[in-house]
């Protein structure tokens, strides 16, 4: 069973970030975990309504901190929510990592758009590779319960715990819960080969069965009896794959997996869940799995 116990929410008060405090509030709700409320003062000047960027001394960093707290508690007010609002200054990634850290969090949330409107901005992406393990990314104004989830599930040794967050959210909402599962025949991947096989159709009827063979035994061994169906999609881009279909039905939340790729390594290989996060409209909440 999926239960939340502390949930960090940050904030640059831009759109997505009001809805991010209303999901955070929500979940924080429903699953009776504590609620901690954080805004990062950048060095290159404060975002805060109302609030200049301090000189440098104690008593105006003080001043400018007190500003933005009253600013927090007033948000808070205003939607009924009970939590503790943070101030910080500096790189805004290292002291949500350090908040993160002190408060125990189980679930990060942070708005999938920054003040220029831009999806999987700089802080958002890193949060995801370098924060806590599991991550909620929520667009401006999504603030009511998700009606449908979409999880991916790639049938490795991560498919449990990703079907078990999935299930999780969903059943927190009773929202709709889908399975989907991208996958290429043997004959599209190979570099070299002989072609396309004569009897194509009966191969990948098999191949489909076996894959969904595959994903019921690993979701068994999970546990999760009330696992949803899996929907296979063939595609050579699983990540434009799955964005597609999930602007298709409609869906309100997608649950990834995500590895823990740096540097050179992961800008150039990327990840289908970054596709995702950049390219998808929903909410995207991503869980880090074993590389």
């Amino acid at each position: 069973m999926l239960t939340f116990t502390n949930i960090l929410v940050a904030t640059d008060f831009s759109p997505a970030s009001d809805a991010a405090l209303a999901q955070a509030w929500r979940l924080a709700s429903q699953h009776g975990a504590s609620l901690n409320y954080l805004h990062v003062v950048p060095k290159g000047g404060s975002n805060v309504p109302g609030v200049s960027e301090p000189d440098g001394g104690q008593d105006d960093e003080a001043n400018a901190t007190q500003q933005a707290l009253e600013y927090m508690d007033n948000q808070l007010r205003a939607i009924g929510a009970s939590g503790q609002s943070i101030v910080r200054f500096g790189r805004p990634l290292a002291e949500i990592e350090a908040v993160a850290k002190d408060a125990n969090a189980d679930l990060l949330v942070i708005g999938a758009t920054g003040e220029n409107g831009k999806r999987w901005g700089t802080v958002s992406s890193r949060c995801v590779r370098k924060g806590p393990s599991r991550v909620l990314l929520v667009p401006a104004a999504q603030t009511a319960p998700f009606k449908r989830v979409l999880t991916c599930v790639d049938l490795s040794d991560s498919t449990q715990s990703v079907l078990q967050l999935a299930m999780g959210m969903a059943a927190t909402d009773d929202a709709d819960l889908t399975a989907v599962h991208c996958f290429e025949v043997p004959w599209e991947r190979a570099r070299f080969g002989t072609g396309v096989p004569s009897n194509a159709l009966e191969l990948t009827d098999e191949y489909q069965a076996s894959l969904q063979r595959q994903y019921q035994a690993m979701a068994s061994l999970g546990d999760t009896d009330a696992a949803p169906p899996l929907k296979l999609l063939q595609a050579i881009d699983p990540g434009a794959a799955i964005v597609r279909y999930a602007s298709e039905s409609e869906t309100d939340l997608v649950v990834t997996g995500t590895t823990s790729r740096t540097g050179l390594a992961y800008m150039l290989l990327g990840t289908t869940a970054e596709k995702i996060m950049r390219d998808t409209s929903c909410a995207v909440l991503s869980i880090k799995t074993p590389a």
